[in-house]
């Protein structure tokens, strides 16, 4: 998906992932289980997971703003 969303961006366009990342906390471990029970292929991430696979896209500057949606940006070149 990242692949597809980097190829439609213009340079220095912008990708926003809002998301249940997985965290330290219960409330998050319970929030996690229930994406992975009520999607076909659902699970939570880590950021670092998340910034391994934007990167893999292209992406660069990933960035967790304040622990909520992540953002990463495709670069003029």
């Amino acid at each position: 998906m990242n692949t597809k969303v980097y190829k439609a961006l213009a340079p220095r366009g912008m990708i926003v992932i809002h998301t249940v990342t997985r965290r330290e906390s219960e409330g998050s471990a319970w929030a996690g289980l229930w994406l992975y029970a009520a999607t076909s292929s659902g699970g939570a991430y880590d950021f670092g997971e998340y910034k391994t696979m934007l990167e893999s896209a292209g992406f660069i500057k990933a960035l967790d703003v304040n622990q909520g949606p992540i953002r990463a940006e495709k670069p003029l070149n």
